[in-house]
């Protein structure tokens, strides 16, 4: 269970990813280049050096959080886990947000808390059973991706505008980048465009392309 000011959280990014099962909570969260709007029986998927960061609307929220270092993939190499990630990118245009139907939330949820029994438990066969729970909760997500389609209201919240500015940052990081260039290309006020760049990434522009 976690407690946060409603505020921006630091925009960060780890070698490792990250998953976020949402138990209670009215969040919203910024990931690479999309934002979302998170509630009970959301899970996030964030890949490894994807920014990230948050803004809490309510003052609690609970929350499983699964940190996988690439690591741990390679205790057990014939192992082969479903790429929920992979799923995400060539079906549902990248999206980072799973919305957990009705019919499956006990099954997910039960799964995390049978992991994190395991996890803080001291059996000889404690990576075995993580691994076996992470490949089942892996499976049932994958399954379900497979064969749904996202609804129009789990995409992204983000301003059109700013995922393009986004986009057009990651296509020319090999050059020197502008406030002046940018607000030129997409013929918007510089000093509106810093604006809504921060209230909708945590990061000004510079920051964001630095990072």
């Amino acid at each position: 269970v976690g407690q946060a000011r409603p505020a921006w959280g630091d925009p960060h990014y780890h070698n490792a990813c990250e998953i976020h099962y949402f138990f209670e909570g009215n969040i919203s969260f910024f990931i690479h280049n999309q934002s979302y709007n998170v509630k009970k029986g959301d899970i996030l998927f964030i890949d490894a050096y994807e920014i990230h960061n948050t803004v809490y609307k309510k003052f609690e929220y609970e929350k499983i959080l699964i940190i996988c270092k690439p690591s741990f993939a390679k205790l057990i190499p014939k192992l082969e886990v479903p790429d929920v990630f992979s799923v995400l990118n060539k079906r549902h245009g990248g999206r980072r947000l799973v919305h957990v139907p009705l019919h499956l939330q006990d099954k997910v949820e039960s799964i995390l808390l049978d992991m994190l029994e395991a996890y803080k438990g001291q059996s000889q066969y404690k990576l075995i059973c993580l691994n076996a729970y992470m490949t089942l909760f892996h499976a049932i997500l994958a399954d379900y991706l497979e064969s749904t389609s996202i609804e129009d209201d789990q995409g992204s919240l983000l301003d059109e505008r700013i995922k393009s500015v986004i986009a057009y940052i990651h296509d020319n990081l090999d050059k020197q980048l502008s406030l002046d260039e940018l607000s030129g290309h997409f013929n918007i006020n510089k000093n509106y465009l810093c604006r809504i760049f921060k209230e909708s990434t945590g990061l000004t522009i510079i920051d964001y392309a630095n990072r």
